[in-house]
């Protein structure tokens, strides 16, 4: 838990490149990173969120943010990566499909987890997670990875 320093207000990971990326898949891939890690630590403090948070920077300095709030909480990575590059999307083709020189994903509106299933949801999503935060825990952050992770290189 994170009790002794209070309930974060935020969650976040940010990915700076050293040279605008401008490749969707290695964007999405990242995005993906960034999911996993933002709901590593929502599970370990064992908490949830209600609003997902997209950053992209464009040379030389334009940064955006754009915001997504649900109905619910999220807190699994598959949840925020689908909130995620739905704005990633959206927000990219705004911009003209530009480089990019920073990518960041996070959470906010963040509570303890209040998780109602969906019909004919089960909680094997929950388990896999949990199982997978155990992994990285016992054997390291890149003991267990998805595959595109490993084919972009996972930032």
């Amino acid at each position: 838990m994170l009790e002794h320093r209070g309930t974060a207000k935020s969650i976040s990971r940010e990915t700076t490149f050293g040279a605008d990326v401008g490749d969707r898949t290695r964007l999405r891939a990242i995005l993906r990173t960034q999911a996993e890690r933002v709901a590593r630590d929502l599970a370990r403090g064992e908490l949830a969120a209600r609003t997902v948070v997209l950053k992209l920077r464009f040379p030389p300095f334009e940064t955006l943010t754009r915001s997504w709030t649900g109905v619910g909480q999220v807190a699994l990575a598959d949840e925020i990566f689908e909130a995620g590059a739905e704005l990633f999307e959206r927000a990219w083709r705004e911009e003209g499909e530009r480089p990019v020189r920073l990518l960041g994903l996070g959470v906010m509106n963040i509570g303890q987890p209040a998780r109602q299933l969906k019909l004919g949801e089960t909680f094997e999503a929950d388990r896999l997670a949990d199982t997978v935060n155990a992994l990285r825990d016992r054997f390291g952050e890149e003991s267990v990875r998805r595959a595109t992770e490993i084919a972009e290189g996972g930032e």
